[in-house]
């Protein structure tokens, strides 16, 4: 099996104050993406400021700092990360969270803890949905 050189595969960025998450989405995606991480919303878009933009965003909420929803906000105020998708995990999945999600501009919402396979198909529909509008 061919592995994909790093300058091949597409980024995503992974935000999350716990090393553990980190680690798990790492051990999920580094196959087929090159994983950044930072720990908090902040990091997040300081990332963003000194690197080339990745194709996803995977964010928890709660986060010091900053949490995922007002960073979630201020990326999709920007012109030129707003097409960048985010897609915001969390452990508490309440209809609340959800709703706070959806209106920051989220692109997705997954509840923790989650399997490799519920974050594969959220990305792979997320793929599906940009390469349909032409992205």
């Amino acid at each position: 099996m061919n592995k994909i050189s790093d300058k091949d595969r597409p980024t995503i960025l992974c935000v999350d104050d716990s090393s553990f998450n980190l680690d798990i989405f790492k051990e999920y995606l580094g196959t087929d993406y090159l994983v950044h991480t930072v720990e908090t919303g902040l990091e997040c878009l300081d990332f963003l400021k000194s690197n080339p933009h990745p194709e996803f965003i995977l964010m928890d909420i709660v986060m010091p700092d900053m949490d995922g929803i007002e960073a979630c906000k201020r990326i999709k105020k920007n012109k030129l990360l707003a097409d960048i998708p985010i897609i915001i995990a969390t452990a508490s999945p309440s209809q609340e969270n959800i709703d706070k999600a959806r209106k920051a501009g989220a692109d997705g919402f997954l509840a923790k803890p989650f399997e490799e396979e519920q974050l594969l198909k959220v990305l792979n529909k997320i793929k599906q949905k940009k390469s349909k509008s032409g992205d």
